[in-house]
Formats: C-alpha cells, sequence, structure tokens
C-alpha cells in the first residue's frame, strides 16, 4: 500500500503509514465493552472487577503499541493533529520511536465520577500507559470540567499539554499548572461568535491573557459548528486574537 502510494504521489509528498487505532485512553475502550451504566455501577459494586478491566485494557495497550513500534509502523508526525500545533523532533531522535510520538489521554465518557475515584480508577492506568509510551510528549484532553481535577492529573508522568476547556476553572489550571506546563486555552464559540461582534472576542481572548498571560500557552477558538454563512468571522477573531495576545507578549 505503502508503495503504491508513493508511485501515485510521484514522491511530491512523504507519504507515511497510519497504524495508531487504539491512542491512549484505556477507559473509553472499556466504556464501549460495557457500556456507561455498568461501569457507572461499577465502581461502587464492583471496583475490583474495573481494576480488573482497567488493568487488561491498559497492559493491551502497551502491547499493541510495542508491536507497532517493532514491526516499522510508528510515525511521530502522524500523532501531531491537533496534540501540537507544530513540532521538529530534534537532530537525531527517531521518529519510529514511541517515545517521538504525542500520546493522547483523556477519560471524557467517565467525567461524572468524582475526584477520588478518578484517582483510584484511571489515573493509575494512565500513568502506566504514559510512563510506558512517551518521552515527555503526553497531552491531556477534557473538553469536560477538570478543575477539581487537575491537580491529580498534573502528576502524569511525561506530561506536556493539558486542554482547558471553557468549562474548567483557568485560575485553578495557572495556580495548578503554572509554568510547567502547556495550557491549550479554549475560547467557546457559542459564548463569544454567535452574535459575531468583535468586542465580545476580544473581551474573551483578553481575559485569557490576563489570568493565564504568564504561562506557557497557546489560545484556541473550539467546537466550530457554523459560521452562519460567513466565513470572514473566522478571520476576524484570528486576527484580533493575534492583536491581543501580541500586546500581552
Amino acid at each position: 500500500m505503502v508503495e503504491r502510494a508513493r508511485e501515485l504521489v510521484d514522491d511530491r509528498l512523504p507519504v507515511n503509514l497510519a497504524t495508531d487505532e487504539l491512542g491512549a485512553s484505556p477507559s473509553e475502550a472499556m466504556m464501549s465493552l460495557m457500556g456507561i451504566e455498568a461501569v457507572l455501577y461499577g465502581v461502587n459494586d464492583r471496583p475490583e472487577f474495573i481494576h480488573r478491566m482497567m488493568d487488561f485494557m491498559t497492559e493491551g495497550y502497551i502491547a499493541y503499541h510495542r508491536a507497532r513500534e517493532a514491526a516499522g509502523a510508528v510515525d511521530a508526525e502522524s500523532s501531531w493533529g491537533f496534540l501540537t500545533h507544530y513540532e521538529e523532533l530534534p537532530p537525531g531522535q527517531d521518529a519510529g520511536r514511541l517515545g517521538s510520538s504525542w500520546w493522547y489521554v483523556s477519560a471524557q465518557s467517565l467525567c461524572g465520577i468524582s475526584p477520588a475515584m478518578y484517582a483510584e480508577f484511571l489515573q493509575p492506568y494512565h500513568a502506566r500507559l504514559a510512563e510506558a509510551l512517551s518521552d515527555n510528549r503526553v497531552y491531556y484532553h477534557g473538553c469536560e470540567d477538570l478543575t477539581r481535577k487537575i491537580a491529580i492529573i498534573r502528576d502524569l508522568p511525561n506530561l506536556r499539554r493539558f486542554h482547558v476547556s471553557p468549562w474548567t476553572d483557568l485560575e485553578t489550571a495557572v495556580e495548578s499548572l503554572g509554568r510547567d506546563f502547556v495550557l491549550e486555552t479554549h475560547v467557546s464559540y457559542s459564548e463569544t461568535l454567535d452574535g459575531h461582534r468583535p468586542a465580545d472576542m476580544r473581551k474573551a481572548v483578553e481575559r485569557i491573557m490576563r489570568i493565564a498571560g504568564e504561562c506557557v500557552l497557546d489560545v484556541n477558538l473550539g467546537d466550530i459548528e457554523t459560521v452562519r454563512g460567513d466565513p470572514s468571522i473566522l478571520t476576524t477573531w484570528a486576527q484580533i486574537a493575534q492583536d491581543v495576545t501580541a500586546r500581552f507578549a
């Protein structure tokens, strides 16, 4: 398949083989097998079984990815996507290593469990995965409110980038994470762009910069479902975001 693709593009573009079908979020696979109701009851009624499931999933994920690496099927660039906007591997670093890739860790389907249950049933297995697969390239994603779980998640081995959704308290994220990690901050489209008002866009970005401007961060506009026939709104937002962030630089 790779040779055929190279023939078709006639070496005008590099051809990479994408093989990662699992990622690094084992609880999502457990949810798909058991269903959310069984898992939410299970953490209360069958905690030992949930631990066995998470252990089984985690070890399976690690074995799968190590098999990909042994087969020469790992390509670091294919792991970038929205995990990191751009990266160049240091000279001599092998792009075919698991450690050169970015790892997306999340547990969004279990967003409703308490911080204590998160610490018991998810964090240890996420930590095992992060330790086994990564060299300082773990991205923790959570569109949910992670405010009360940040202090737990920050201890993930090799954590480098943390998703701060519009529902996660930014002040708490700054206090807990500081400059130790990249804060991927997000402006809520529905709250700032529905009216297409530049003043609202500017206000939202300025708030992020006032709170987190001393941190290592990027500012994102996420969850865009429609521009209501006016794509120029995205250009306007980008220009405003660049202006505001430059003033705080």
